[in-house]
């Protein structure tokens, strides 16, 4: 009885950290072994090693396909171009495409929901940005914006209950939330802000985002009582602030080297203190995401004629590269 216990536990032991390696994995873009205007979709390991090309067959992917791994890291989500602009689903083990939803739009922003049976994501409707919900099963889609204005730039709540959005009227766009049904529709932002990327925390408490306002500002906003913090602020472009899975970390892009350059900034909630995560290397380094666990944060980086993607701790300290390929490497996710 106790051999097969400890067998038992071996097992679940394995398995567990088999899981683990999996979610872990880096997935990537290259077009290192793909003819001219395509990309394949790569997956790698965390230290840049086992880098596996999973689309030789296929021509359906280009540089902005954007990929990202499902929670569960058995499948691949991307733009596919092949007849028509298309949410994809890349099934990591059989190689198998699946078609959710045809796009008018190059950029849906799509994310998988938290509780990892939809996908959120934008399309246009009537001419107008609007926010869709798709399950994955059934591949039925939902309209969830109420087409009154432009939606876009929409983010889960950890929970999944919730849904962070941008809603634009004329000028001015100001931070939204709704469930995931599309109602119980609430402003967090005033009428006459011009904010942008909105991202939650991880106990759904306040909001990172960044506002055109007053300067170009990185803000914090609480949302019960929708008292707005100021976290950083230049005369830079200041961008795209998401927080890190274990809270005490923001990262978002900055040109404060000046409008040719773009760099990964880490922001230090608990000790208020900013670094520059790229520690200002080529000329433009974007698409940062962080590691499941929060402590590292992978992101490409542009010279002139190559794309590298590089991993550096959430502190900004010990810069690696990972692809060291003399292609275009780009669009890091988890």
């Amino acid at each position: 009885m106790r051999k097969w216990m400890l067998l038992l536990l071996g097992v679940f032991i394995f398995t567990g950290c088999e899981h683990q390696d999996q979610v872990s994995k880096i997935v990537f873009l290259s077009n290192r072994e793909s003819p001219k205007g395509q990309f394949d979709i790569f997956l790698m390991d965390p230290d840049g090693s086992n880098q596996t090309n999973l689309t030789k067959e296929l021509e359906t992917v280009r540089s902005i396909s954007r990929p990202q791994l499902s929670p569960d890291g058995s499948k691949i989500l991307f733009v596919g171009f092949e007849k028509s602009k298309s949410l994809c689903l890349l099934d990591i083990v059989d190689k198998s495409v699946t078609p959710l939803v045809t796009l008018e739009t190059d950029s849906p922003q799509a994310s998988f929901s938290p509780k990892k049976d939809e996908i959120l994501y934008i399309d246009k409707l009537a001419g107008k940005k609007q926010i869709y919900i798709v399950n994955i099963k059934d591949k039925k889609k939902r309209l969830l914006s109420d087409g009154s204005a432009e939606d876009f730039d929409p983010a889960f709540s950890p929970d999944g209950k919730k849904i962070a959005f941008i809603r634009k009227t004329g000028n001015n766009s100001s931070i939204w939330i709704m469930n995931r049904q599309g109602g119980d529709l609430k402003q967090i932002t005033s009428s006459d802000s011009k904010d942008r990327c909105p991202s939650f925390s991880p106990n759904g408490k306040k909001i990172v985002f960044q506002s055109f306002k007053k300067s170009n500002d990185i803000c914090l906003v609480t949302i019960k009582n929708k008292k707005i913090e100021s976290l950083f602020q230049n005369s830079a472009n200041n961008t795209k602030p998401e927080f890190s899975p274990d809270g005490p970390y923001i990262l978002f892009l900055s040109t404060t080297r000046g409008m040719r350059y773009l760099d990964v900034f880490s922001y230090n909630l608990e000790t208020k203190s900013v670094k520059v995560a790229s520690n200002n290397i080529n000329f433009i380094n974007q698409n940062p995401a962080f590691t499941p666990d929060g402590k590292r944060i992978v992101f490409e980086s542009v010279a002139f004629d190559d794309s590298e993607i590089y991993i550096v701790n959430a502190n900004g300290e010990k810069l690696e590269n990972l692809t060291n390929s003399k292609k275009w490497d780009c669009s890091p996710s988890f």
